[in-house]
């Protein structure tokens, strides 16, 4: 038995330019964000490394301060990392058809930030997503090869 499906390729380009990729885009700008925060709430940076460990004097200084998680690194007020349920990385702007573009920003814009990057990099794609963004890739593509199928030929 011979399984035979045509599909219309200007179908499929059309869906997933309108449909499918802003989606796609979206659901992936939604996992970064989410799994920077979770990082550095968990002390991971984006290798899957853990965070090294504060200075005793560091974790003095944040105490005093009154910071509630002072043994947590990259963590003080939580408005660059959002670890602290407040402030942190926001989707800036969404993927929709035309834009097929999302940015991902620090709500915080403070001098430190720069210097927190360096070395052992917290913002970004980390390696432990890159499993979950492939599967959303493999899925919005599939979704659109669907739809693009001809059925009766």
């Amino acid at each position: 038995m011979t399984v035979r499906r045509t599909y219309d390729l200007n179908k499929m380009a059309n869906a997933m330019e309108r449909k499918f990729m802003p989606q796609m885009i979206n659901d992936i700008a939604d996992v970064v964000h989410n799994d920077i925060i979770d990082g550095v709430r968990s002390g991971k940076d984006l290798d899957n490394s853990a965070t090294k460990s504060l200075k005793a004097a560091t974790i003095t200084a944040k105490t005093r301060k009154g910071y509630s998680n002072p043994r947590l690194p990259r963590v003080a007020t939580g408005a660059m990392s959002g670890a602290l349920g407040t402030g942190g990385p926001f989707v800036s702007q969404r993927a929709k058809k035309g834009k097929l573009k999302a940015i991902i920003r620090s709500a915080a814009r403070a001098f430190y930030g720069k210097f927190q990057q360096t070395g052992r990099p917290w913002f970004g794609i980390a390696k432990r997503t890159e499993r979950t963004v492939a599967k959303i890739i493999k899925v919005k593509t599939i979704q659109g090869m669907k739809s693009a199928h001809v059925r009766g030929i």
